[in-house]
């Protein structure tokens, strides 16, 4: 397989596959990262992993070739967290107003109420955003956004044009997520991350389909960012 067949690969795992994400790890199981960039020719989507695809810089200086997504829309809901409860807090939320709240849903996966249906249809649950609120922050439980009526209790949030940061880990959650926010704040941004700033006040989080308490589930953290 060629870089740029890579690159198309990566592609299909991120917009054809129920919204899984190709992630990985290094061979010590240390987060690995990388950039990304989504392209779109007038035809195809392109997603060209930079630290992989030596194709990256002739698609980024072709004229002919613009950035795709000028926004990508999210929908879901929120709570505002406190800086320092955040690894406390945001499991907190899941539990209560995730897993507890649509136990019945995700038991029938039939849903009864307006907000039910968005939540199978925009597959709310493969995302998280933290966005920067006045006294912390705001952590979403989302999915990406397909059209339509948002019911009441719902809200979308929409991320502008952007070069990624993207970071990945492998292991049973919370945990491995704590793991790699630490990693990216603490470690990546201070050095290499000092290359970039934040495109925007919000960071992503990505999750697969599969058992969360798994040593093998797979999450990531997106940060969008430009180049200083």
């Amino acid at each position: 397989m060629t870089d740029y067949e890579n690159s198309i690969r990566v592609m299909i795992d991120l917009f054809g596959r129920d919204y899984q994400f190709a992630l990985s790890t290094d061979k010590n199981n240390i987060p690995s990262s990388r950039y990304v960039d989504t392209y779109f020719d007038g035809e195809s989507f392109y997603v060209v992993t930079y630290g992989l695809s030596k194709k990256a810089a002739e698609i980024a200086d072709n004229p002919n070739v613009s950035l795709c997504c000028s926004r990508m829309t999210f929908i879901g809901y929120h709570t505002e967290i406190r800086p320092n409860e955040g690894y406390v807090k945001c499991p907190e939320f899941w539990e209560k107003e995730y897993n507890q709240k649509y136990v019945r849903l995700w038991q029938t996966m039939k849903p009864e109420t307006p907000v039910e249906e968005a939540l199978l249809v925009n597959n709310i649950g493969m995302f998280a955003i933290c966005t920067e609120s006045e006294n912390g922050f705001d952590y979403w439980i989302a999915g990406l956004y397909q059209g339509g009526e948002v019911p009441e209790g719902l809200k979308l949030y929409s991320f502008p044009e952007s070069r990624w940061a993207v970071f990945s880990a492998k292991g049973s959650m919370p945990e491995a997520l704590q793991t790699l926010n630490t990693y990216v704040w603490q470690e990546w941004f201070p050095n290499e991350g000092q290359k970039f700033q934040a495109n925007g006040m919000a960071t992503l989080e990505v999750y697969s389909a599969g058992d969360p308490q798994s040593p093998d589930y797979e999450c990531g953290i997106w940060v969008p960012v430009k180049k200083i």
